[in-house]
């Protein structure tokens, strides 16, 4: 199986839009780190600590050599010491990231670690059934509404596809 790490902005989303479940469905053993729970609501950190407790996410506290890695990890324009923590501990797990946050990805890509997104997840929904292309669809489109970073043309070619069913 292999190893993703997540960030702040998958989750919200995920959980905004009643996915977060599928998350634990697909093919992936799920991380996160303690610092990015600690960027979410009470409300978001209390659903993912569910899962937390079922053996589903795996919260990292990082160690104090890890934190020395976050702290020495060259600073990046817009990467916060919380993002930091999430490409730390990518590293040492050899995990995927999945954010969101455009400045991580550009600077995974720098680092050869695989990032991938929430149109990534969307697709891995659909590969393993987790969810149908009308719900697919219905979802997209909320997502598009409460999240203005997307990559529109993306969403749109998705759509697209999964009003025709596939």
């Amino acid at each position: 199986m292999r190893l993703a790490v997540t960030d702040a902005n998958i989750f919200i989303d995920l959980i905004k839009l009643d996915l977060v479940a599928h998350l634990f469905v697909i093919e992936l053993e799920i991380f996160t780190t303690a610092e990015v729970l600690e960027e979410l609501n009470d409300h978001q950190t209390e659903v993912l600590n569910g899962f937390h407790r079922e053996g589903l996410l795996s919260i990292h506290v990082l160690t104090n050599d890890q934190h020395k890695a976050v702290g020495a990890l060259k600073i990046h324009v817009g990467l916060s010491y919380t993002d930091r923590t999430v490409i730390v501990l990518a590293k040492v797990l050899g995990a995927i990231v999945v954010t969101g946050d455009g400045a991580m990805r550009r600077f995974c890509g720098a680092q050869k670690l695989e990032v991938r997104g929430i149109l990534w997840l969307f697709d891995c929904f659909l590969q393993f059934q987790c969810i149908s292309h009308a719900i697919a669809v219905e979802k997209m489109e909320g997502l598009m509404r409460i999240n203005n970073r997307l990559p529109v043309e993306e969403c749109l070619e998705r759509l697209k596809k999964w009003r025709g069913g596939t």
